[in-house]
């Protein structure tokens, strides 16, 4: 069974909100190698590691798996890129989360990952010992290395660890840097060594307060309360407040917009189905238009009669990608895989060479009514026609290398499954 339905949604994430500074710390970085092949073959890493003992290297006192999360934020010295690996906090589920949190170390496990709720497979903190964090992917807030050279400066690196009521900013400096192009010129290779403790950047401070939407739907109103933070800098004593978004929906809400679809009559059919959205016609002035998975109905997919849940693993040029795994059982011998690698892809055109946003990277969606959705097309800046092709493929080991279409899998019974709902978030002053 295959559904798509082309309607609205996007996701979010905020951590150390109300944590109050413990310290910035100076740490000397020992290596910092990240690793760009996603267009030659969906995959990438980073690795940071210090083991700069006399820095003063620390998680906090707290020993609450649930209270305890991270970030990790790399820029070029230069501010010309950057990117970071947000860690939520939350016990170990027996797939991803924070295995422990004790006086001697922090730790953080996702063995699915890319996948799972950062692209981080394991992060460490040992008190007055080591720093570690390893990512399957180019980050929740991808670090751009392949367009982008260091420059003048090197790479700074900030690893935050919130701890309860503590905050502890771990700050340094890669002052130079090997960089070179790998995979025949379609991916790059950042390696950098002998780090020094550098100053913290400028803290910022969060408020948040609650904005209260109303949307009407064929007779049926809903009320939903949805978080809006706005940020002041130390620098500035002005709160900006912006317009909040709402939906999902469909059509955005503000305006209207015609759709058509093409290709494939299933997303799980080789090629996929594209659904193309013209004539954006706004009734007032958006400030803010998106377009992504719908936050009530997220993508899933299966190869065992169960819906399995997809997550955002990356983006790639006019492509987001979703992933997952499922069990499958080969119909020929009988042989069951427990866990295959399914995916969703959305390739945009009409947009540019760069049409998606991290949905937390945008104030007032996630978290908010796009919670959880991972990444949303950006359409605010002139409303223009775009076509949206949404493919649901597996790499099933009985197929040779790579990924085929989910409808092509031999399953047997018709289990194979997919859903995909897309979905519009809007702002209107």
């Amino acid at each position: 069974m295959q559904h798509l339905v082309m309607v609205m949604g996007a996701l979010a994430l905020a951590l150390g909100a109300g944590s109050s500074l413990a310290a910035d710390i100076g740490v000397a970085g020992k290596k910092l190698i990240i690793v760009d092949k996603v267009t030659a073959a969906l995959r990438a890493k980073v690795v940071y590691v210090s083991k700069d003992t006399g820095a003063g290297i620390s998680k906090g006192t707290g020993t609450d798996v649930s209270a305890v999360d991270a970030v990790f934020d790399f820029t070029y010295a230069s501010g010309s890129a950057g990117g970071s690996f947000v860690i939520p906090p939350g016990a170990n589920n027996g797939v991803d989360g924070w295995k422990v949190n004790k006086p001697s170390v922090a730790k953080y496990v996702n063995k699915i990952a890319p996948s799972g709720p950062t692209g981080v497979k394991v992060a460490v903190i040992k008190p007055g010992k080591l720093l570690k964090i390893v990512g399957k992917n180019l980050g929740d807030a991808p670090i751009d290395i392949f367009s982008l050279a260091p420059g003048g400066g090197g790479v700074d690196t900030v690893y935050t660890v919130n701890n309860g009521s503590d905050t502890n900013r771990h700050c340094g400096n890669f002052p130079t840097c090997s960089y070179k192009l790998i995979a025949a010129g379609t991916g790059a290779k950042l390696v950098c060594k002998n780090g020094v403790g550098s100053a913290c950047p400028a803290a910022s401070t969060t408020t948040t307060s609650t904005v209260t939407t109303t949307s009407t739907t064929s007779s049926t109103v809903t009320t939903t309360s949805t978080s809006l933070t706005t940020t002041t800098s130390t620098s500035s004593s002005t709160t900006t407040t912006a317009p909040p978004i709402t939906g999902p929906a469909f059509p955005p809400n503000g305006g209207t917009v015609s759709f058509a679809f093409s290709g494939a009559p299933s997303p799980g059919a080789p090629g996929g189905s594209t659904v193309e959205f013209t004539n954006f016609v706004p009734n007032t002035t958006w400030t803010e238009l998106y377009w992504g998975p719908d936050s009530t109905a997220l993508p899933t997919a299966g190869l065992d009669g169960s819906p399995h849940a997809l997550t955002l693993s990356g983006i790639a040029g006019t492509t987001a990608t979703w992933a997952g795994t499922s069990s499958w059982t080969n119909p020929v011998d009988s042989t069951v895989y427990p866990s295959v690698p399914i995916e969703l892809r959305i390739t945009i055109t009409g947009l540019g060479g760069t049409p998606w946003v991290l949905s937390t990277s945008i104030a007032g969606l996630d978290p908010g009514p796009g919670t959880g959705i991972g990444a949303v097309v950006d359409n605010s800046a002139s409303f223009l026609d775009f076509d949206a092709n949404v493919q649901f493929l597996a790499d099933v080991p009985t197929d040779g290398p790579g990924f085929i279409a989910l409808n092509s899998v031999q399953a047997g019974g018709g289990l194979t499954n997919s859903s995909f709902t897309g979905a519009f978030y809007s702002a209107v002053p």
